[in-house]
């Protein structure tokens, strides 16, 4: 009995496990395709090896006064244009969305606490490969049910996928 425990436990945690990464398959295989526009940032790390440090566009479009009172963490809402390209509409507060609008998870920068960060804040990408990614202007996500959202690529100015050869 005393075995069967840990047994049991341990093929729960790798059936929750299997589910969660069966369902970001998902999201990558059906989700709507979603461009934001990415703002400069730091591209390298020399401890975690080759990555991009993310900033979005839409991150400098609010005011620094209005994301005051918003929560530390939360949900922006935001809608496309007719070139999926995501433009920031309100802070989400649990009203209801039309057809075109989504949400994407913010945190608020733990230095000044009043600049919002959109998540991810990296996408990491093998080593070598940094040359190709120095041309990215959009983060692509794959979104599903207008919450759940995968960053899946990074693309250039006219939102082909960069792929390294």
């Amino acid at each position: 009995m005393k075995k069967s425990i840990p047994l049991l436990i341990g093929c729960l945690l790798l059936v929750g496990l299997n589910w969660t990464i069966w369902g970001h398959e998902q999201t990558l295989k059906t989700g709507e395709t979603l461009f934001l526009k990415l703002a400069p940032a730091d591209p390298r790390s020399l401890m975690q090896g080759d990555y991009m440090r993310l900033a979005f566009a839409i991150e400098r479009t609010i005011d620094k006064k209005t994301s005051l009172s918003q929560p530390k963490t939360g949900r922006l809402i935001i809608t496309t244009d007719e070139n999926n390209i995501g433009k920031f509409v309100d802070f989400y507060r649990n009203q209801p969305l039309t057809e075109n609008q989504k949400t994407i998870r913010y945190s608020k920068s733990r230095w000044r606490g009043t600049s919002i960060n959109i998540e991810p804040r990296s996408f990491f990408f093998q080593e070598g490969h940094a040359k190709h990614y120095e041309q990215a202007k959009y983060g692509v996500f794959k979104y599903k049910d207008g919450h759940t959202y995968l960053l899946e690529a990074l693309a250039d100015e006219n939102q082909t996928i960069i792929t390294p050869r």
